[in-house]
């Protein structure tokens, strides 16, 4: 006896990827800025780096940089040597990262940082907040691209898409970075307050759907072609 269960399990199944994509205006832009100094006592390099950390804190408040918003990402101090293994001096480092709104003081802080602090800067990154539409955007996107590509391979076999069952969000993107080298601390004081550009960032996103397929009324399969032709 063939049952319902057994009957339904003999359908088969398809699962296809759709990929959605939408530019928008990025709405959080994160700035790394890196202190360091060299000296040939490590203590001493130390507290230069220290020291200026604690400038740079107050040029934040001066700004109105709430603490929430920046964090220390590294602190390192290094032991540089020549090709004899005779210890020269020590150099000593650390990066603090600011997260800033787009129209947040991004010029001033990447001026003010380089002529009174004397850091120099690790590199720009652009993103797009979890809350921004056009995620969502680009899921739905990719939803629609998914179901629609369903259909094409369905039709290819004569059959048709039926019950969907599973769907997965895979891992999208909505972030640009660019790095940047630091600059000699001779050229700081000649800095001038640089102009930004913006621009747009793509939201991207991925849906992994499976959809159960059955056969489709009034349609023959497709020829199988003959491989020695």
């Amino acid at each position: 006896m063939t049952t319902a269960a057994s009957a339904e399990e003999r359908h088969p199944t398809l699962t296809v990827t759709g990929v959605g994509s939408v530019e928008a205006d990025p709405d959080r832009v994160e700035v790394n800025l890196v202190l360091a100094a060299e000296d040939r006592d490590r203590q001493t390099a130390f507290q230069q780096v220290t020291t200026r950390s604690h400038r740079l804190a107050e040029l934040l408040d001066s700004l109105q940089i709430p603490k929430s918003r920046r964090h220390t990402s590294g602190i390192a101090l290094n032991e540089i040597t020549h090709q004899d293994r005779k210890a020269v001096s020590y150099l000593a480092r650390t990066g603090i990262s600011v997260r800033l709104e787009p129209d947040g003081p991004l010029s001033s802080l990447l001026t003010r940082a380089a002529k009174e602090v004397g850091s120099s800067f690790g590199g720009l990154s652009w993103y797009l907040s979890r809350t921004n539409p056009a995620r969502l955007e680009a899921v739905r996107r990719a939803a629609l691209d998914s179901r629609e590509r369903a259909r094409a391979a369905a039709e290819a076999l004569g059959l048709a898409v039926g019950e969907v069952m599973e769907i997965r969000l895979l891992a999208g993107n909505g972030a640009r970075g660019v790095v940047m080298a630091g600059a000699r601390h001779r050229a700081m004081a000649r800095l001038t307050e640089p102009d930004v550009e913006v621009g747009q960032i793509s939201a991207d996103a991925e849906v992994e759907g499976t959809c159960r397929l059955q056969p489709r009324v009034g349609a023959r399969l497709p020829a199988t072609p003959d491989p020695g032709s």
